[in-house]
């Protein structure tokens, strides 16, 4: 079953491979400046997932998948050089983050939703402000009143 990134709520995830630290910050600043994108969460059953992403990175846009299992990536794949040598490379980190604190919606139906709520929200702000602007106005035009009264 295909499922939002959103709606996985994993706190945590680890990694049954080491990685080192140089790459560790790579990836997380990837995933700060939001250079991932979760193409597709397939959930397996209640605890086992699959993901797919793109990972914007240094010299194009990498193919990354992760196998999860009970908070455990126990298989994960990246189309850069770093990861055809060997490592756990930034792209999959980075994949990692964005998978336990998304930035965006994975699906067209959630970010729809998303942004209908974000609209919404726009929307009572502005009423917000424009009741505020009209109690100012009347507040004024109270004491301009109250000014011509007392002349």
């Amino acid at each position: 079953m295909i499922i939002d990134v959103i709606d996985l709520e994993l706190k945590n995830l680890q990694f049954s491979r080491n990685y080192d630290t140089n790459r560790y910050l790579r990836g997380k600043t990837l995933y700060n400046r939001e250079k991932v994108e979760v193409e597709k969460v397939e959930k397996l059953d209640d605890k086992n997932y699959f993901v797919e992403a793109n990972v914007d990175g240094n010299f194009g846009t990498y193919e990354t998948t992760l196998n999860i299992a009970n908070n455990l990536i126990k298989n994960s794949t990246c189309t850069c050089e770093d990861y055809y040598k060997g490592n756990l490379c930034k792209h999959i980190i980075a994949t990692s983050m964005e998978v336990v604190k998304p930035h965006y919606a994975s699906t067209i139906e959630v970010r729809r939703k998303l942004l209908d709520q974000k609209r919404e929200e726009a929307k009572k702000r502005q009423e917000e402000m424009q009741r505020k602007d009209k109690k100012k106005c009347k507040e004024s035009k109270k004491r301009k009143e109250k000014e011509e009264s007392m002349k």
